[in-house]
């Protein structure tokens, strides 16, 4: 069952026969996955703590070097190259326009683990939007690529999060490669980078199936913060978003949106303590919410 954590369910064709008529499944209802009941009943007692806002983008501009070392796991370990991202500090720029109050951004050399994790703990909202690696045979391994990018210390691994991070976050967006990817454990689901901070107490993760575009996933940020910072439902936000990237002309090919997937609540906490809805849901895995009930 856990390999199903891995599916793009929101790319799901439910009706038509050929690429041109083809409605998916996000089209008909709004997808949020959970990797066990346990976890989900622990997420959803989440208070957040604030409606403040943590933004950590990083470009990777002007590197004397692309190439950088990730992990000492003996036959396992590697060097990937850090290619640049020249839409992140945009993507930063739409979430602090949309979310408006107590928004902190964190651009490139500010960005190390340090001030990221100090910023994120009185946060109701942490976005990260930089190069992510996810390791198959180590989930703790699996890492978030900050300040400084060519040295070790500006490695955020699982296993720094789950040591030394404690939050109360509503969500927690991890708009980087594979951060939804890690180790695939029957029962269990995945664990990785999103499941890591899941444990640190963030109600809910965003988080990508395989490796994104920098352009798409700006816009598709966009989109699901300007709803999002309305009240939308986190699982309906995306929905939006990603009907929205639907109709975009360059990016309506499912790699552009589908990648993108919810994990935990779906409630909306911003701006408030605890999440105020009463909605009756009926859920399975994935979960899809039909509102029995108005909300």
């Amino acid at each position: 069952m856990g390999q199903l954590n891995l599916l793009p369910w929101a790319a799901l064709v439910v009706e038509g026969n050929s690429p041109q008529n083809a409605v998916y499944w996000v089209e008909k209802v709004a997808l949020h996955l959970t990797p066990s009941m346990g976890v989900y009943s622990q997420v959803r007692k989440v208070a957040p703590s604030s409606d403040r806002v943590l933004a950590a983008a990083l470009g990777y501009k002007d590197l004397p070097s692309t190439s950088v070392a990730l992990a000492s796991q003996g036959e396992h370990a590697t060097r990937v190259e850090l290619t640049p991202l020249p839409s992140t500090e945009e993507e930063a720029k739409a979430i602090a326009r949309h979310m408006r109050r107590g928004v902190r951004t964190l651009l490139n050399e500010s960005a190390t683990p340090e001030a990221v994790r100090a910023n994120s703990q009185e946060a109701g909202v942490v976005h990260f939007t930089c190069h992510a690696f996810a390791n198959s045979y180590d989930s703790y391994s699996s890492v978030l690529v900050l300040a400084p990018p060519l040295q070790e210390a500006g490695l955020l691994r699982a296993a720094d999060s789950m040591d030394c991070w404690r939050l109360r976050a509503d969500l927690v967006m991890l708009a980087a490669c594979e951060s939804s990817q890690g180790v695939v454990r029957r029962h269990e689901g995945v664990f990785g980078l999103a499941r890591a901070f899941l444990f640190v107490g963030a109600r809910s993760v965003g988080a990508t199936l395989w490796q994104i575009s920098d352009k798409s996933t700006a816009l598709l940020m966009d989109a699901f913060y300007a709803r999002y910072a309305q009240g939308t439902p986190k699982d309906e936000a995306l929905r939006q978003a990603q009907i929205a990237m639907r109709k975009n002309k360059e990016f309506h090919d499912p790699y552009f949106w589908s990648g993108f997937i919810l994990i935990g609540d779906y409630r909306n906490g911003f701006g408030s303590a605890r999440p105020s809805t009463s909605v009756i849901t009926t859920q399975v895995a994935p979960y899809m919410r039909f509102p029995l009930r108005s909300e």
